[in-house]
């Protein structure tokens, strides 16, 4: 090929300027000091800018050039263990089918991150009808991929929906189940009859009994367990790891525990439903173990007072710190008496009904001594209900929170005197109180009476530890009233915030906030409960 050496010419116009090259050489082009060459510098630049973009678009992205160590780590840092769920997960972009999703290489490296898929929460309602007959092959993909680990399986719907979806994954992989949240496996405690055959349950009582839960350490049942007195009821028959369970629905047909589960590892224990004293007397000594207990205690079949006299085990739970017990019918301080609780700090009392206000059947001194002498470490007492608050609190100058909140409906002369140092000075280490404001038409009268306990409390002649540190007031009333309520309290109490005294009013609904057994949570992180 020829050398060139020049341009061709080109034309002038008027002015003089050219309008095509004409004699100027490859030199000049190639000179950046020449107009020429400061052009063509221009033309270059653009021209390599415009080819690295081309090329960019067969180059990787930042984030794909992440290497799959770190995209695990991103991984299990975005996808939240509690939300990940098969059920609408085309719109749950914290699940790991959402990661699959994005690209080949994201899906191999989460197909190939076992910890990804160890926890699952399955709502039926979120499940459509045709979705249900690929349920236990989807149940055993997922859990396929978490390989050996164990695993946290949660399942909303009813018992009818659980029968399949539970017999695919229950079968296969309780062995490594460590949270297990389901309906109920009721067919445990049945035997097959004519009315209840075998077939209702892929899972028979037999299949069940045999299973071994290695891993399990809580478990939450929702519906019906039926405790039959003529035959045992294997609910957990091997699990060595068991600490926490909850039973929403647990019913005993007769006056003998056949329900099978380790009783004595638990530390943790909420039966929802109301079972018999009679049954909680059995149920209870059982835990020695126990750290945070839930009971509801309902009145006896034959509405009689509860069978105090019956033999109970006697024993010293060491280790409980909280314990919640509520009465269906009467409160009777008798249920303490075959315990002791050295190390109890939060105490919480419901009483629904009024029988026990007759004070000579259920609170002799006698009986209040051993209460006070039982209940020596608490230090935060909760009482809900109509109480003969003076009769429980009298003996307990130990307390350092008192929450009366629940159902305290007026804050009349009566309940002044019991926190107001006229006479006896009762709960002299009281540092927290709670109250409820309830009501639009008593709201303000009664939020200057609890000024005026603050007020009296904080009166260093009556109160040598120092009163009252902290007002917490759950205002559920109209916005106008909470704002009057404020109003007057921050008035009464100014003077003593400059002395770290501090109020809280909580805007909440009433209903929200009671004691709502739907609402428990563990202390130590269980999950979703």
């Amino acid at each position: 090929m020829p050398k060139i050496t020049s341009l061709p010419p080109v034309t002038q116009k008027t002015d003089g300027t050219p309008t095509r090259l004409g004699n100027v050489s490859v030199e000049a082009i190639s000179s950046p000091n020449t107009a020429e060459g400061k052009k063509v510098a221009v033309l270059d630049v653009q021209s390599r800018a415009i080819s690295s973009g081309i090329r960019g678009r067969d180059d990787p992205s930042p984030i794909q050039r992440l290497s799959a160590e770190l995209l695990a780590e991103i991984f299990m840092f975005c996808v939240s263990d509690i939300k990940k769920s098969i059920g609408r997960f085309e719109r749950n972009k914290r699940t790991p089918i959402y990661l699959c999703r994005v690209c080949r290489r994201w899906k191999d490296v989460a197909f190939d991150l076992p910890g990804l898929w160890t926890t699952l929460s399955l709502n039926m309602r979120n499940v459509k009808p045709w979705q249900r007959k690929i349920l236990p092959d989807l149940l055993n993909q997922w859990f396929t991929r978490s390989r050996h680990l164990p695993l946290t399986f949660k399942f909303t719907g009813s018992p009818s929906e659980a029968l399949e979806p539970l017999s695919g994954l229950i079968l296969p992989y309780a062995h490594r189940l460590r949270h297990f949240d389901f309906p109920s496996p009721d067919f445990v405690c049945q035997v097959p009859t004519e009315s209840h055959s075998a077939s209702t349950s892929p899972v028979g009582d037999s299949s069940w009994s045999t299973l071994r839960f290695h891993e399990l350490e809580s478990a939450i049942i929702r519906d019906v367990i039926s405790v039959y007195d003529d035959r045992d009821a294997p609910l957990f028959p091997y699990a060595p790891r068991l600490q926490r369970i909850r039973m929403d629905n647990l019913s005993f047909t007769g006056p003998r525990i056949r329900l099978v589960l380790p009783w004595s590892q638990l530390t943790h224990l909420v039966l929802r439903n109301s079972i018999e004293t009679h049954i909680w007397y059995q149920i209870f000594p059982m835990c020695p173990n126990l750290q945070h207990g839930f009971f509801c205690i309902g009145q006896e079949d034959n509405n009689e007072a509860p069978p105090t006299s019956q033999p109970v085990d006697h024993v010293t739970f060491d280790h409980l710190v909280e314990l919640s017990l509520m009465f269906g019918a009467y409160m009777d301080v008798r249920v303490f008496s075959p315990f002791d609780f050295p190390a109890l700090v939060t105490l919480t009392l419901v009483a629904d009904a009024e029988d026990f206000l007759d004070k000579e059947c259920f609170w002799t001194e006698t009986d209040r001594r051993r209460c006070h002498q039982q209940l020596a470490s608490v230090q935060r007492l909760s009482l809900n209900g109509e109480w003969p608050y003076e009769l429980l609190l009298e003996g307990m100058e130990q307390i350092v929170e008192l929450d009366l909140r629940y159902q305290f409906e007026n804050f009349d002369e009566e309940f002044l005197s019991y926190l107001r140092p006229d006479q006896d000075f009762i709960l002299p280490n009281l540092k927290v109180l709670t109250l409820e404001l309830d009501c639009d038409n008593s709201a303000e009268s009664e939020a200057n009476v609890i000024a005026d306990i603050i007020k009296f409390r904080r009166s260093t002649k009556s109160s040598p530890e120092g009163g009252i540190e902290k007002l917490s007031v759950v205002a559920s009333v109209s916005r106008a009233t909470r704002i009057a309520c404020k109003d007057t309290l921050m008035d009464k109490l100014q003077p003593y915030f400059s002395d770290g005294f501090r109020l809280e009013i909580k805007d909440v609904d009433s209903r929200s906030r009671r004691l709502d057994l739907m609402a428990t949570e563990w202390h130590d992180g269980m999950i979703d409960i």
